[in-house]
C-alpha cells in the first residue's frame, strides 16, 4: 500500500487531529504525545503546515506539563525544527534546534544518540541556509556518536554518511562527496532492501553529485530508479516525488529530450505549488530549471520571466547573501548575455561572485564558474584585457576540482582563448579554442557549444583563414 496522501489517509488523519483537540483536553500528557506523533505522520506525507501546527502545540503542552527543560520538550523541539526546515522556515527551525541541542547535551550528555539526532537536524538547516562550514562539525559529531553507539550498518550511520557527502559536495569537494555518498547508498541498500523513502533519497543524492563529475549515464539510471521507487512508496502527490520529477526532467534535458523534460518540470512545479504554496525554495529550483528548457525551445520571454521569478523567490526566502541567490543571479546573467543586455548581466555577476566568494570561498568550483562566465561577458563586450586574467584564474581553479575534460573547465578555457583572439594572439588562442570544443559539446547548455564554434569561425576569419572558418560557421 502506498504511503502517499490519498484522500482516505488524509481524512483519517484530519479527523484524528480533531479528536485530539476535542477529546483529550483532560489528558494533556497523552494529548501532547499524540500531537507530536500525528505531526510526524503529517510530515511523512509531505503535509508540512499541518505538521508544524501539531508539533508546535505539542511543544507548548509539554512545556506547560514539564517545564522548559525536559526530555519530552527536547524531543518535540527537535521534531518541530525538522518540519520547520522542510517548510522552509529556516530561522525558526534553527532557533528550536539550537534550544533542543543545548537541552539534550545537559540532559543526556554530549555523546548521546539524542544529541546526535538534534545535531544532525541542526546541520541540515544550517546547510540549507548556506552555512556549510558551521554544519560540518555537527555532522561529524553526529557520525562519530552513531558509529560508537551502533554496531555495523544502521540507518543513523547511513544518514550521517550521506550528510557528510552532501557537505563535501556543497563545499566543492566532489570526489570526496561521491565517495561518502556511495558508502551511504550501499549501507542504505543493505538496511532497506528494495524500497524505502530514505533509500530513494540516497540514490537521488548520489546521482546529483555524479552529474557534476560528468557521469551522466550512471546519474540518469539512478534518477530513474529513485523516481520509480518514490512513486511506489509515496503515491501520486508528495514533495519528495516532485523532487524526483525535477531530477529526471533534468536528466531528460541533458539528453536533449526537451519536450518530455518541459512537461515533467511543469508537473513538478504544479505539484510543489499545490503542496508547498507559492513561496518555497523547491519552487524556485524548478522554475529555474524549467526556464532553461523553455529558452532552448525558443520562448525567450517566458524563460527570462521564470529566471527573474526564481531569483526573486530565492532572495525572499534566503535573504541577499545565499548560494542559491548567487546561482539564480548567475543563471539569469548567462541568458541576458545571450540577449546582449550586458549592463544588467554584469550587475548580476558581480552580485553572484561577491556572494560565492564570501560564502563558498575563492577556490570553490561555483566561484570559479562565475569568474568564467564574467570572462565570457567581457569577451562579448570586447573587454578582452579584463576577460583574460579572469578566464585564466577560473580555469586554474576549476582544474583543481574537476577533470580536464569537464565542460566547466572547457568553458573557462574557451573564454581564455577567445580573450586571446580578441587581443590578436591568434596562434596562442587557437589550441585553447579547439581543445575546449569537445568539452562544450557535452555541456548541458547547447548555447555554449554554439558559441564555441562561432568563436572559432571568428578566429579564423580574423586570422585570414576563411576555409577553416567555414568549417565552424554552419550550425550542426
Amino acid at each position: 500500500e502506498s504511503l502517499g496522501n490519498s484522500i482516505t489517509a488524509r481524512e483519517i488523519l484530519d479527523k484524528g487531529a480533531e479528536r485530539i483537540d476535542d477529546e483529550l483536553v483532560d489528558q494533556p500528557e497523552i494529548q501532547a504525545t499524540l500531537m507530536d506523533t500525528m505531526g510526524t505522520v503529517y510530515t511523512s506525507l509531505g503535509l508540512y503546515p499541518e505538521a508544524v501546527r501539531l508539533v508546535d502545540r505539542s511543544v507548548q503542552r509539554r512545556r506547560e506539563l514539564f517545564g522548559d527543560e525536559h526530555p519530552e520538550v527536547a524531543a518535540s523541539l527537535t521534531h518541530l525544527g525538522e518540519v520547520l526546515t522542510l517548510d522552509a522556515s529556516y530561522e525558526d527551525a534553527e532557533k528550536n534546534l539550537r534550544d533542543a541541542l543545548v537541552m539534550r547535551r545537559q540532559l543526556f550528555g554530549d555523546t548521546s544518540l539524542e544529541v546526535a539526532e538534534t545535531a544532525s537536524n541542526l546541520a541540515n538547516v544550517l546547510s540549507r541556509q548556506g552555512d556549510y562550514a558551521t554544519a560540518k562539525p555537527l555532522i561529524e559529531e553526529a557520525l562519530s556518536i552513531r558509529q560508537s553507539e551502533h554496531a555495523g550498518a544502521h540507518v543513523d550511520i547511513a544518514e550521517s554518511l550521506e550528510d557528510l557527502g552532501l557537505n563535501f559536495y556543497d563545499q566543492g569537494e566532489y570526489e570526496r562527496a561521491v565517495s561518502y555518498l556511495r558508502d551511504a547508498l550501499a549501507m542504505s541498500r543493505q538496511i532497506h532492501g528494495d524500497a524505502h523513502p530514505d533509500l530513494a533519497e540516497a540514490i537521488n543524492n548520489l546521482a546529483w553529485a555524479l552529474l557534476d563529475l560528468g557521469e551522466l549515464v550512471e546519474a540518469v539510471d539512478l534518477y530513474s530508479e529513485a523516481l520509480e521507487m518514490k512513486r511506489r512508496i509515496l503515491g501520486d502527490t508528495h514533495p519528495q516525488l516532485a523532487v524526483g520529477l525535477n531530477n529526471i526532467a533534468y536528466a531528460w534535458e541533458l539528453r536533449g529530450e526537451l519536450e518530455q523534460a518541459e512537461a515533467t518540470y511543469r508537473e513538478a512545479l504544479a505539484m510543489n505549488r499545490e503542496l508547498l504554496g507559492e513561496r518555497h525554495p523547491e519552487i524556485a529550483t524548478v522554475m529555474n530549471n524549467l526556464a532553461f528548457v523553455v529558452y532552448k525551445v525558443g520562448d525567450k520571454q517566458e524563460a527570462i520571466s521564470l529566471f527573474r521569478q526564481s531569483l526573486q523567490m530565492n532572495r525572499d526566502v534566503f535573504g541577499p547573501e545565499h548560494p542559491e541567490v548567487a546561482g539564480s543571479a548567475a543563471n539569469l546573467a548567462f541568458w541576458l548575455i545571450q540577449e546582449r543586455d550586458y549592463d544588467e548581466a554584469e550587475e548580476l555577476l558581480d552580485e553572484s561572485l561577491a556572494i560565492r566568494r564570501a560564502v563558498l570561498g575563492d577556490a570553490h568550483p561555483q566561484t570559479a564558474g562565475t569568474m568564467a562566465l564574467k570572462a565570457d561577458l567581457f569577451v562579448a563586450m570586447k573587454r578582452f584585457d579584463d576577460a583574460l586574467p579572469l578566464a585564466r584564474e577560473a580555469r586554474r581553479l576549476l582544474k583543481e576540482n574537476l577533470s580536464d575534460d569537464h565542460w566547466r573547465v572547457a568553458q573557462a578555457t574557451n573564454a581564455e582563448g577567445s580573450a586571446l583572439a580578441g587581443t590578436g594572439a591568434y596562434k596562442t588562442a587557437e589550441p585553447l579554442l579547439l581543445s575546449s570544443l569537445a568539452g562544450l559539446e557535452e555541456a548541458p547548455i547547447p548555447a555554449l557549444a554554439q558559441q564555441a564554434r562561432l568563436r572559432l569561425a571568428e578566429l579564423y576569419t580574423a586570422w585570414g583563414r576563411p576555409e577553416e572558418a567555414a568549417k565552424y560557421q554552419a550550425t550542426p
